[in-house]
């Protein structure tokens, strides 16, 4: 080794030791130099607190300094921004901006306002807020169209409830802090086989559903996945599933959660006229056998297919004004009379989905006022729907049944874990994670 090379070496080392024998006095004896940093928590380094930063809107928090404003009555974003720019103007043009981001009329009572200001000179540098709880939006004081709006990530999990009803479905739900949706969820998925505004107090409820998160807080509730009854009106379990081919909620069997055909064509009317062999006609005046049942609305209510099927008449024809009429298999068929008229484009031979719009309330042909009549066919022959014993849905065929079973019994087993509630017990709410405690 040259000369020059040795007095390198040998100031890099004297360097090392030197550096070593500082440390050595001023770390403590315990100080573990391959700790990790936690960045939720507080490290210490020596007497030293190193804390996380206070990330929000995208700042970090503590390099500003922050003022909290809430609107009051009356004010406007322009009446706000130009406390904090130099001239009207220049709110002007940021309130211009912001259009394409913000209602101007989300600017409410109440709104709170976060206003970030240079920690030196104590000049506002921006305004950032929360118009929904899935979003912020910053407004730069001194760059107008600097404007970011910002959508919250969600993050997904899945939530178990399990309880003895206090009161109806609803006040069950709102009681114990839960999102009232899921009531709504849960009747519209067993309206089918049962009246959930019917259950009452002492009635047992499992729920299994998503629950959307923003920052470590639930803000609502997604979808509910599978849900358990047993009470009065009887026991039932209902599951959801898509698989892109089926979708919406089944029974245990894999049999979908709807009748095979709606109670009436129409969301919202009366009965004015019931079947009869013996109804005398309000305009003929002689008794001539109604085979069809009367629902009276407003003209332009829109009337709707009671079953999927394909359209095997549409027109004009006499006393029965515009109609339509559906085959829906080798046994059944409905017709629907009256109608003022059909939707666009709809024609013979189209597939329709039950539920579909398939003409509006009208009174064209022998009609006293707007209704529609409906009509039900079996093997050819007009009889009474409400009389008739209509057959349950198919279950799901083939290997999407399969698909249906492992998703069934993924839930089954997480309504199963919840364990049987005692009566007077309240909703105990649990996450995914804590199951295993309770059946391990």
């Amino acid at each position: 080794m040259n000369t020059n090379n040795l007095i390198k070496h040998t100031g890099l080392a004297f360097t090392f030791i030197l550096s070593s024998l500082i440390l050595s006095k001023l770390l403590p004896n315990n100080f573990d130099l391959s700790a990790k940093y936690n960045k939720n928590k507080i490290s210490t380094l020596g007497s030293f607190n190193i804390k996380a930063p206070n990330l929000k809107f995208g700042f970090a928090l503590d390099t500003f300094a922050t003022e909290t404003v809430t609107v009051k009555p009356g004010e406007t974003l322009i009446n706000l921004l130009s406390q904090y720019t130099p001239e009207v103007k220049d709110a002007f043009n940021i309130a211009d901006a912001s259009k394409k981001y913000i209602n101007p009329r989300i600017i409410h009572p109440g709104l709170e306002l976060t206003v970030l200001k240079d920690e030196l000179t104590n000049e506002p540098r921006y305004i950032a807020f929360y118009p929904s709880v899935y979003r912020y939006v910053v407004l730069d004081l001194k760059n107008p169209d600097n404007v970011r709006s910002v959508e919250l990530p969600i993050e997904k999990s899945v939530e178990v409830v399990s309880g003895v009803m206090d009161g109806s479905l609803w006040q069950t739900i709102k009681k114990y802090n839960m999102d009232t949706d899921l009531a709504s969820q849960m009747e519209d998925a067993m309206e089918c086989a049962m009246d959930m505004s019917r259950a009452g107090k002492g009635d047992i409820i499992k729920l299994v559903y998503e629950k959307n998160v923003i920052e470590g807080q639930e803000v609502d509730a997604g979808r509910l996945l599978a849900a358990y009854y047993k009470g009065r009106l009887g026991e039932k379990y209902v599951f959801y599933f898509d698989n892109g081919k089926y979708k919406g909620y089944f029974d245990q069997e894999g049999r979908p959660m709807k009748k095979t055909f709606l109670a009436a064509p129409l969301k919202y009317a009366r009965i004015t006229s019931k079947f009869s062999r013996n109804r005398l006609h309000p305009i003929l005046n002689k008794v001539v056998p109604h085979f069809g049942t009367d629902y009276a609305a407003p003209t332009g209510t829109p009337i709707l297919a009671v079953a999927d099927g394909v359209i095997e008449a549409q027109g004009y024809s006499g006393g029965n004004g515009n109609y339509v009429k559906i085959k829906h298999d080798r046994t059944y068929s409905t017709q629907y009379l009256h109608m003022s008229r059909f939707p666009k484009h709809q024609r013979r031979g189209q597939r329709v989905r039950q539920g579909q719009v398939i003409g509006y309330v009208g009174s064209t042909g022998l009609a006293t006022g707007p209704h529609v009549c409906f009509r039900f066919w079996k093997n050819g022959v007009q009889v009474n729907p409400k009389s008739c014993k209509l057959p349950a849905p198919n279950p799901i065929p083939g290997s999407s049944q399969s698909e249906f079973r492992v998703v069934r019994n993924e839930m089954l087993g997480k309504l199963a874990a919840i364990g049987k509630p005692l009566p007077g017990e309240t909703v105990v709410k649990m996450s995914e994670d804590d199951l295993f405690l309770i059946n391990p």
